[in-house]
């Protein structure tokens, strides 16, 4: 600035835009000392985004450390408990499974026996007639049998449980082996199959399965793709306990589709399916972020997808794809590499 010093002219050209000024005479040092402080000046916001940047990548890799971790110490936990359930169940269940086949035999001995008896000797003294009416033998004859055999039905049942729990758990199965995903499902349901059924508290749920046929077994961590598949489940069970009916038509029938396919030469992908009240798209976006959930205080840490997004993604290179519509349901769809697939690759 020369002649044009007054105050109102440096308010103007502040007013359309300029940032400093220099009046005159000036030295060439004053000029480039003003330059650099405009220069630092301007650098300051890109700065400061590149380290609001790196800042929440380093949030965001706490986060999905930290669900790690716990997602580790959970199945720990759950190897532990599974061991020592096998442990201290599996000595009386075998005792009394093998026991339960020649109690039944002895039994139809002792009935055989008895009839026996009465063909012999029709006309029993008084106070043996009076002592069977009082049992009510005939009803005991005929339920005892009923009685043993639900016995066994039962002990089947505990034997099924037990299975779906190791082939659920997978007990010392580190490494990457090949399984069946159709197995892997039918374990899961039969785990969780006791949410299905109605109540006074909640609504009963049917499940419709299309399993593909000739699906490839591929190759993965059972133990971490089961917890895939019971995250999954479980959240399409609480989305439709949760619905609200009213919303509804009349004749609505709370329901989960399970469907397996092979996409390619490569791939096989699961898709859980239900027809809740879906998932409102502003919230579409965080659903797998770490600690973020829908529900209710005290139903969930909002751990269940972001493990399974850091599972099937991360731990395998596949793909879990969230589709929802408001008011029509939810669906899931993982994807699976049939065989193993070094980080970074492409299919």
């Amino acid at each position: 600035m020369s002649a044009i010093n007054q105050i109102e002219d440096k308010i103007k050209a502040f007013q359309v835009g300029g940032v400093d000024y220099i009046t005159k005479p000036f030295q060439v040092e004053e000029v480039m000392a003003r330059i650099h402080n405009q220069l630092k000046i301007q650098n300051l916001p890109r700065d400061l985004q590149l380290q609001n940047q790196q800042l929440k990548a380093t949030q965001k890799q706490l986060a999905a450390t930290q669900v790690e971790l716990i997602q580790k110490e959970k199945m720990v936990a759950l190897n532990q408990l599974v061991a020592g359930i096998f442990h201290e169940l599996n000595n009386p269940i075998n005792f009394i499974s093998g026991n339960l086949d020649p109690a039944y035999q002895y039994v139809e001995d002792i009935i055989e026996l008895i009839n026996l008896y009465r063909q012999e000797y029709p006309h029993p003294s008084p106070q043996i007639l009076a002592r069977s009416e009082k049992l009510e033998l005939d009803f005991i004859l005929e339920d005892l049998q009923k009685l043993i055999r639900s016995l066994k039905t039962g002990i089947k049942r505990i034997d099924q449980i037990m299975l779906a729990l190791r082939i659920f758990s997978r007990t010392n199965e580190a490494e990457m082996k090949s399984i069946d995903l159709h197995e892997c499902l039918n374990s899961v349901l039969h785990l969780i199959r006791h949410r299905l059924p109605g109540n006074n508290h909640n609504i009963e749920i049917k499940v419709i399965q299309q399993k593909a046929e000739n699906l490839p077994f591929i190759t993965c961590y059972a133990g971490l793709i089961n917890q895939v598949i019971m995250n999954l489940i479980n959240n399409a069970i609480d989305s439709l306990q949760s619905a609200d009916s009213q919303a509804h038509e009349s004749d609505w029938v709370p329901t989960i589709w399970i469907t397996t396919e092979q996409v390619n030469p490569n791939r096989v992908a699961i898709r859980i399916r239900d027809n809740g009240m879906g998932i409102a798209p502003e919230l579409q976006s965080r659903l797998f972020d770490p600690f973020f959930t829908t529900k209710t205080v005290g139903q969930g840490m909002g751990l269940g997808l972001a493990t399974s997004y850091q599972i099937v993604v991360e731990k395998h290179n596949g793909q879990l794809i969230l589709s929802s519509i408001p008011g029509e349901g939810a669906e899931f769809r993982v994807e699976l590499p049939i065989a193993p697939i070094s980080q970074g690759s492409v299919t």
